[in-house]
């Protein structure tokens, strides 16, 4: 057992975030006679695959939804994990998309905005 400093220097979370993650029962504490909460290795261990989760950029309603399927169906919970990261990767594609699109614009508007910049482009150009 251990106590929340120990948890969170372990797996890279806040303490708030641990406290929010046992709130939405992702997992149960139990508590010392002073009322600390305390960590056994159940509780290590689901919070090690929810720090996991939420580094791969799951919600708490993902791996709520992932917990559930934990202990009827191990090979279901597997096929929702990789459906919900390969959606996470989708997701994320697009915004890296949008965001080279965004950085395209503003180098479009720098060039036109600055007279030495097209210059100094054209100049390297005629090198080629």
């Amino acid at each position: 057992m251990c106590g929340i400093k120990t948890i969170c220097e372990e797996f890279g979370l806040t303490p708030r975030a641990v406290r929010l993650y046992e709130e939405r029962g992702l997992f149960q504490t139990s508590r010392d006679r002073f009322n600390c909460r305390r960590y056994d290795a159940g509780a290590r261990a689901k919070l090690e695959q929810i720090a996991a989760y939420r580094q791969a950029g799951l919600s708490i309603d993902d791996i709520l939804e992932i917990f559930a399927l934990d202990a009827t169906d191990p090979v279901a919970q597997r096929e929702l994990v990789a459906r919900k990261l390969r959606a996470r990767i989708v997701e994320m594609d697009a915004a890296r998309r949008q965001a080279e699109t965004l950085l395209q614009r503003l180098a479009d508007k720098v060039v036109t905005l600055n007279p030495e910049v097209v210059a100094t482009r054209r100049a390297v150009a005629g090198r080629r």
